[in-house]
């Protein structure tokens, strides 16, 4: 190869790989410009109280691989909010239990109801339950993009009717996943009503996101401990 061949080779690759780093630095710029433009719509959407557009608006804004604790802590009450007035309790209160848990900096407390259920099992058993059915979570193409990904386990209880109560997220999880795990849990139903009297009541659940795949449950559905 002559010499001006080589030179000529040598300016193609370090212009490739310049144009490349300014891309990735653009990629991510415009995800953080997306970022800000959601936030600003979600508080839009919250002052006019149309709760839908602002969860999804919220769920596009903690699209990050890290957010702020000041943002992750604002942005989950929310969510919380929007969810108590669309009347989903539950998905509302874990929320809160999450801030709770893992930014008690929020001072959430006295928002919450006693607590009624704990990490901690009467009896420190775990057994495989198959008889209940929790539906795949969602994965945001958000998180996608940016790369969100990782473990969320969740600690419930049944009600009476066999309905997913006392939602709770187990160690660190990012606030986008928790809310996407807590969503998949508060589907949860038993696959048959004539279990209730035979399962126990506490229930754990692992959720594994990756950026690359669909996520699920990954088999570590298990029980502990009736209560009282």
């Amino acid at each position: 190869m002559s010499g001006v061949a080589l030179l000529e080779l040598l300016l193609v690759g370090t212009t490739t790989l310049g144009c490349g780093a300014t891309l990735d630095q653009w990629r991510v710029q415009l995800r953080e410009d997306d970022r800000w433009a959601a936030e600003q719509n979600a508080r839009d959407w919250l002052q006019r109280g149309d709760w839908d557009r602002a969860l999804a608006s919220l769920e596009r804004a903690q699209a990050a691989p890290s957010l702020s604790p000041r943002f992750a802590i604002e942005s989950t009450r929310q969510k919380a909010h929007a969810l108590e007035e669309l009347g989903r309790h539950e998905e509302s209160l874990a929320h809160l239990r999450y801030l709770h848990d893992h930014h008690p900096e929020a001072l959430v407390e006295d928002e919450l109801p006693p607590q009624t259920i704990h990490a901690d099992f009467d009896d420190g058993s775990v057994r495989p339950l198959p008889r209940i059915d929790i539906p795949e979570p969602r994965y945001s193409r958000y998180a996608s993009w940016a790369g969100v990904g990782g473990e969320v386990r969740v600690l419930f209880a049944l009600d009476e009717d066999g309905h997913p109560k006392d939602i709770r997220v187990l160690g660190p999880a990012h606030p986008l996943l928790a809310s996407l795990a807590i969503e998949a849990v508060a589907g949860a139903r038993l696959r048959h009503r004539k279990d209730r009297a035979v399962l126990p009541l506490h229930w754990t659940v692992r959720f594994q996101f990756d950026a690359q795949q669909v996520p699920a449950a990954v088999g570590s559905v298990s029980g502990a401990g009736r209560g009282s």
